[in-house]
């Protein structure tokens, strides 16, 4: 493969992990501003937007 490629597939992986790394964060810190929701549902939200989000 031409290096132009790899670097361009890997960069784009890269980009789709960081994008999903902020979605997870920003989930998780609006899943903590809500009091009596339990750390497991929170998880959950959060983990469900980080993965869309890595998947686009």
């Amino acid at each position: 493969m031409n290096t132009e490629i790899i670097m361009f597939i890997l960069n784009s992986v890269l980009f789709g992990i960081g994008l999903a790394m902020d979605a997870f964060s920003v989930s998780l810190a609006n899943g903590l501003n809500e009091p009596k929701m339990r750390k497991k549902r929170i998880c959950i939200i959060a983990g469900t937007f980080g993965f869309f989000q890595a998947l686009i």
